[in-house]
């Protein structure tokens, strides 16, 4: 088992590393990444220790696996808490090892009680001398930290081992920079690369380009932070009617981080490229681009076409006058005020998007969305994403599946394919076609036809002005207040046909193992052949229908539309209703207060 685990444990490495080379080719972007989530491979060899003490008791005990645990979250705090060295925070948090102790002990102790064999010693020598060494240990770093945490930063290591040093004992220090101001046509292109640093852009009314760097360097001491700060430097070029703003990021093997606040001229042209790092651009007026990658993304206040490309970042778009364009793997994103179409790519978490004066198409996966007051024509194509539309001036075209799909208010032609998902739709103006399956379909004032093709669905309509077509299987169809032609075929269960209106078109009911109802005003024309094979027909109120045993025939008055109603195995009814308004909403309108209120 141990060399299984060693393998597993090899493996999972060169996996990491290989995949961070595949999204950072940069070696020195790659170590940077190494030495700061290095620790997580103590979780991970303590994780299996663990996991094979509790699958084959190899090893004999988890204590080893679990303090490799606790060491391995302390130096991962360490590193992402920029204020603490690793001194400082196992001087801080070593209690929580000795209580990971305890715990591995008590695991150890109930797992031999539970297999019938004799618990090893509570206490041995080993054991004593591994609590006593934590808690001198403890104390010490406690004292350190508290009169001279950066005591070990001195130690001189060769090459990149400075950056190791660093990482455990070292902590940050900030550096803020003085504007420099350069130039700048306006019109002229704007290109700005920054990684590991926040990058931030702001309109300005004059013809000159600021820009300041804010240094934030990782050091053992502050006088060793301050050289690496000397060394780090702000390299803008001018080549014609372009301008490039980075830093020699690339050619220092460091731990630092660099900030830019960029004022640009209002009609710049800008492209920024980040990495790990947030990005803020507003009040520009031209087409502008920004990539960025592990961080959050903010844009507003733009008049002129937008792209962005994200990857594992949060995007926050507000006030765009002119096409946007989102594409990459987005943790969450809200898009607000575009004056021109949306176009999204690979939307993934919570996302919300309101008032657009345009089309949207959006493709994505795993999350949320959420629609507001959309003009044009929407086009959703996603997977295990839960949808919620509110008014939507154009048709719509909507694909999602492992979900929930929530509609009020299309003035347009709604199409909805969405497999083992449940599907609500309330004031739809145009036609409207479902596509789902293994979930409940609640629809309500359509006004143009009704397509509803389900499997295992229950489906309930409410309202529709024109046609119905329904056709599901071992669900149970509830239609009410329809006056257009009506056709229904399903399987072991029940239909239920009720209007206060007389019937307009063809009614046709299929059914098998499922009873059939069906109500109409007491002063409706119709034609009727209603047979239910090895059932019972019954019906009340029309005395010039007839029915006997299985069937049911006749004209009630003269022409009319045709009823056709067919099951077997169950029963059918024909009622008559003298005025009653009947509905189903009932359970099937459950939406939260906001959406009723939106209605």
């Amino acid at each position: 088992m141990s060399k299984h685990k060693g393998s597993l444990f090899i493996g999972i490495i060169l996996v990491t590393i290989g995949v961070m080379f595949i999204i950072h080719p940069n070696v020195g972007q790659v170590l940077g990444l190494l030495f700061k989530i290095w620790p997580a491979f103590l979780i991970l060899a303590g994780l299996l220790r663990v996991a094979g003490f509790a699958i084959d008791r190899n090893p004999k005990s988890p204590l080893g696996g679990a303090v490799l645990i606790g060491i391995g979250g302390l130096f991962l705090a360490s590193n992402f808490h920029s204020g603490l060295n690793a001194i400082q925070i196992f001087g801080r948090y070593w209690p929580l090892l000795l209580i990971t102790f305890g715990v591995g002990e008590l695991i150890l102790q109930y797992a031999h009680r539970n297999v019938g064999t004799t618990p090893p010693p509570t206490i041995t020598p080993g054991k004593v001398m591994a609590v006593l060494s934590l808690i001198i240990a403890g104390t010490v770093c406690n004292r350190i930290a508290a009169t001279n945490p950066n005591l070990f930063s001195s130690i001189s290591l060769p090459g990149t081992f400075d950056s190791l040093r660093d990482s455990l004992f070292g902590r940050e220090y900030p550096f803020p920079g003085t504007p420099e101001v350069y130039e700048f046509t306006p019109g002229s292109a704007l290109s700005i690369k920054n990684s590991y640093g926040n990058t931030e852009v702001r309109a300005s009314d004059d013809n000159q380009l600021t820009v300041t760097l804010n240094k934030s360097v990782r050091a053992g001491d502050e006088t060793e932070a301050r050289r690496i700060a000397q060394e780090i430097k702000l390299i803008v070029n001018s080549e014609g009617n372009r301008i490039e703003v980075t830093t020699n990021r690339d050619s220092l093997n460091y731990r630092f981080r660099t900030d830019l606040i960029i004022k640009a001229p209002r009609r710049a042209l800008v492209s920024i490229e980040s990495r790990h790092g947030d990005v803020s651009l507003r009040g520009l007026m031209g087409d502008q681009e920004v990539a960025n990658a592990h961080g959050a993304t903010e844009i507003e206040n733009i008049q002129g076409n937008v792209q962005a490309e994200t990857s594992f970042s949060s995007v926050s778009v507000r006030n765009i006058t002119g096409n946007l364009s989102i594409k990459g793997n987005q943790s969450s994103m809200e898009v607000s005020t575009v004056r021109g179409n949306l176009s999204i790519e690979g939307a993934r978490g919570a996302t919300v998007i309101s008032d657009i004066d345009g089309e949207l198409r959006l493709e994505g996966r795993h999350g949320s969305l959420e629609l507001r007051n959309i003009s044009r024509g929407v086009t959703v194509k996603s997977k295990n994403m839960s949808i919620k539309a509110y008014g939507l001036e154009g048709d719509a075209d909507i694909e999602t599946s492992h979900a929930e799909v929530n509609l009020i208010r299309a003035s347009g032609s709604v199409s909805i394919e969405a497999p083992h998902t449940s599907v609500y739709a309330e004031k739809i103006g145009g036609n409207l076609t479902v596509n789902s399956s293994h979930s409940r379909i609640d629809l309500n004032e359509i006004g143009g036809d009704l397509l509803v093709r389900a499997s295992h669905s229950p489906v309930t309509v409410d309202g529709a002005s024109s046609q119905i077509d329904v056709k599901t299987s071992h669900g149970k169809v509830d239609i009410a207040r329809f006056s257009q032609a009506v056709k229904v075929v399903t399987s072991y269960n029940s239909v239920s046909l009720s209007s206060d209106r007389a019937p307009q078109g063809n009614i046709t009911v299929e059914n098998s193992h499922g009873a059939i109802t069906l109500e109409l005003p007491a002063d409706s024309v119709f034609q009727i052949n209603a047979v239910a094979d090895h059932g019972r027909a019954s019906a009340d109120g029309f005395p010039a229908v007839i029915a006997e045993g299985a069937r049911i025939t006749g004209a009630q008055g003269a022409g009319g539309p045709q009823i056709s109603l067919e099951t077997s195995y169950d029963r059918i009814s024909l009622l008559s209703i003298r005025g009653r308004d009947r509905s189903v909403g009932g359970d099937a309108k459950r939406f939260d207060s906001e959406s009723k209120e939106d209605r």
